[in-house]
């Protein structure tokens, strides 16, 4: 998917960018609304948007609601380092914050200064997910400012099944640690600012009334927490075959000697297009 994206990034002459998924209904006003926060705002790097269900018809799509959902709220919320922080410990390395990959929108050279979407990370990878994660927070950390702008909106067609939920919990836990080991490899002096933030991570994975689980009721399985939690063990392994393995293929393709095929996969529904 971070491939994709980044062939995207290539191609595209614009100077702003807009990335969706392949299982939405836009509304017809999205663009529109994501563009107008680059005009009026040069310090924004990027705009995500409101995403909602297209349906909520079996017990696996409402369970998807109580996980999260895609959708952060109808207020407009600004992020960056100075003037927008939010008073969180985790901040802002809780990028699920900011938005999600399926309503996102760049500015076409801070998405080429921070080198576009990490490769190692996202669907199609072994890290599973965390593509767009690192890229919200490659935009705050550079000192651009991110805008959640509710207005954009689409509609997302949450998975019907229970076993599709169940990969999709576990897949968003080892993307989510895979993005924070990447945090930590890409500059590894940051191991003393998560260091401190990690009794308050802990507690927000753990704790049944943090922001993460207190929307979960009664009818949420168990299995699905366990399953991401799975995931976030995993993560970290993940990230760094991942990258093992993308590094492998582009001396292959130095080399001139790659054998490209389709990796067996579970499949995902999670392709986007620029």
């Amino acid at each position: 998917l971070a491939s994709a994206h980044n062939r995207g990034l290539a191609e595209a002459r614009g100077a702003i960018l807009a990335f969706t998924d392949d299982d939405v209904v836009v509304d017809r006003r999205w663009l529109a609304e994501m563009v107008k926060n680059f005009v009026v705002d040069k310090t924004v790097g990027c705009v995500t948007g409101l995403i909602l269900p297209i349906e909520i018809e079996t017990p696996a799509q409402g369970w998807i609601e109580q996980f999260g959902g895609f959708g952060k709220g109808y207020h407009q919320r600004r992020f960056n380092l100075t003037t927008d922080r939010v008073a969180n410990p985790l901040y802002p390395y809780m990028a699920g914050v900011f938005g999600s990959g399926a309503s996102m929108a760049f500015s076409a050279s801070a998405l080429r200064v921070m080198g576009g979407f990490d490769q190692t990370l996202g669907a199609g990878t072994t890290a599973r997910g965390g593509d767009d994660l690192a890229a919200f927070f490659d935009v705050v950390s550079a000192g651009y400012t991110l805008v959640y702008e509710p207005a954009a909106i689409l509609y997302h067609q949450h998975r019907r099944d229970y076993a599709g939920l169940r990969r999709q919990a576990h897949g968003y836990g080892v993307g989510l640690t895979a993005y924070l080991t990447r945090c930590l490899v890409e500059k590894p002096s940051r191991i003393f600012d998560l260091a401190v933030r990690l009794p308050y991570g802990l507690a927000h994975i753990l704790g049944a009334k943090s922001s993460k689980n207190r929307h979960k009721q009664a009818d949420y399985p168990a299995e699905l927490t366990r399953a991401e939690r799975i995931g976030m063990v995993q993560g970290p392994v993940a990230y760094l075959r991942s990258r093992w393995q993308h590094r492998n293929l582009e001396k292959s393709v130095v080399r001139g000697d790659a054998v490209w095929h389709t990796p067996v996969m579970e499949p995902s529904n999670e392709v986007s297009e620029a």
